[in-house]
Formats: structure tokens, sequence, C-alpha cells
């Protein structure tokens, strides 16, 4: 009987070999799919542009070219736009001067230093938050969207529209020309100001509202679509 003991044959030798190489040859295969996707990584890392969308810095002077996509004015810095057109957005941390200028986007001033506007066309909306100084003044010019003042210091001094007095000095910026009312496309909004305030012969398709200044501001003459609030009644 024991002679006819069976031997191990060579079929099944053959068939435990192979699972083992299979085995021994998942692990490099795991290697290579993540070095794979290491280099995809990389190569995609290193084909991803610079900031395309950091504003253009503007300090002193610009002319008529135009400014292509955003422009930023920073703090304790003076920015004259004369004649020039900005395709983006303009955020003022100092001061602007805009003359005849273009702005397709909004325009915002975040603690800005003073603004002052003339004949100029901002395409989107007007937005001037805690404004540190002046005189501010906005005539001749169109705010396609809403044009809102709000939480000046008690150093901002605002004319929107037409000077009456000379005393804010929009007819020098404008060499003596006269200054006329401002249009605005939607809102007018003079709300939680310390500083005066003039809102005169301005068109303004939507609301005219003006609440919670301290003083009161004044004005008239100016035609409202919408309804006058607040503190503009009677504007």
């Amino acid at each position: 009987m024991s002679n006819l003991r069976a031997k191990p044959s060579g079929d099944a030798h053959v068939q435990r070999s192979p699972i083992k190489r299979a085995r021994g040859g998942s692990i490099p295969m795991r290697k290579l799919a993540f070095a794979a996707t290491a280099l995809m990584f990389v190569a995609l890392s290193a084909a991803a542009p610079a900031d395309a969308t950091a504003p253009a810095i503007c300090i002193g002077g610009m002319g008529a070219g135009p400014v292509s996509g955003d422009l930023q004015v920073p703090v304790g810095k003076t920015c004259d736009l004369i004649g020039t057109t900005v395709t983006g957005n303009v955020t003022v941390l100092g001061s602007l001067v805009a003359v005849r200028a273009h702005i397709s986007g909004n325009l915002s001033g975040n603690h800005a230093e003073s603004l002052a506007l003339i004949d100029t066309t901002v395409g989107g909306n007007l937005l001037a938050d805690h404004t540190t100084g002046g005189p501010n003044f906005i005539c001749g010019s169109t705010i396609d969207g809403n044009l809102t003042i709000q939480q000046s210091s008690s150093q901002s001094y605002w004319q929107i529209g037409p000077e009456l007095d000379g005393s804010v000095g929009a007819g020098v910026v404008t060499d003596g020309v006269g200054c006329t009312g401002v249009t605005v496309g939607l809102n007018l909004v003079f709300q939680n100001n310390l500083g005066e305030g003039d809102i005169t012969d301005n068109q303004i398709a939507g609301n005219l509202d003006c609440h919670n200044n301290t003083p009161a501001p004044t004005g008239g003459g100016n035609t409202v679509g919408g309804n006058e609030k607040g503190q503009c009644t009677g504007f």
C-alpha cells in the first residue's frame, strides 16, 4: 500500500506558482498607479496660470488708455482717472478723482479717504462705505445701478449734484465748467452718515432714501421715479 502513495504532481506545483507571482506583482502595480497620479497632479499644478485676477494698482495719474480688468487705489494714495476707461471694478482705499472716466463695473469706496466723480459713468453700483475724509462730490455723472453712501465720518462732506456755493471744489476740478446733476439708474441711498450732505437736481429712476444721518442732509429739485423716503422726503 505504501508503494501506491501519490507524490505531488507537477501540475499542482504549476497552479500554486502563478498565484504567488500575481500577489508579488500587485505591489509594484499600486506603486505605478500612485506615481502616475502624482505626475498628473504635478503637471496640472505647473499648467495652472499665475493669479490673473489681481487688480491693477493706481498711484498718481492715469491717461486715457484703457485699464483691462479691476483697479485698486491703495490706502494713503491718490488716483486720478482723467478720461480713463476701466473694464472691471474699481476699489478705493485712498482717494479717487475721476473726470470723464468710464468704469464698466462697480465702484466701491471701502474706508476711502475721499471720492470725486465729474462727468463719469459707472456701469454698476457705487458704494461709499465708511468714508473717512473729504470733501466728496459726484456731479454730471451716471450711475447705472444703485448709489449708496453710508456710515461716513464727521469729516466727510458729500455733494451729490451741482455745487451750489462753490465751497466743495467741483468747479476747480472741471476747470470752471458747471457741474450738473447725477443720473441714477436704480436707487439713491444716503444713510447713517455723520458728515453733512447735499442732494440736489438729480435724476433718480428708483427711490431716494435718506435716514439716520446726523445732521440731516439738505437738497431739492430732484426727479424721483420711485419714492422719497425719510430725511429726503420733499427733495
